[in-house]
């Protein structure tokens, strides 16, 4: 879906960063926010915390992919609280 981090858009952000590395950029780290899509909280039922962990997995993978080393996870305001 568009605007998907693991569908199609996602797919497009991969091609885009190895372009950008074949030009000697890479990507050191990515930033993502676990709670942004309904339904999927770590801290909720079994089967939210389900769909989160899926998510960390999805986003894990997709940062593999676009060559970052590091994951971060939650918005600086919230990490700053």
């Amino acid at each position: 879906a568009d605007g998907d981090p693991f569908g199609a858009a996602g797919d497009a952000a991969t091609a885009r960063a190895e372009a950008w590395r074949r030009r000697g950029l890479a990507m050191s780290n990515l930033r993502a926010d676990l709670d942004s899509r309904p339904g999927r909280w770590i801290f909720g039922d079994d089967a939210a915390r389900r769909l989160c962990l899926d998510d960390l997995a999805a986003l894990l993978d997709r940062a593999a992919s676009l060559g970052a080393g590091t994951l971060t996870l939650g918005s600086p305001i919230a990490r700053s609280r």
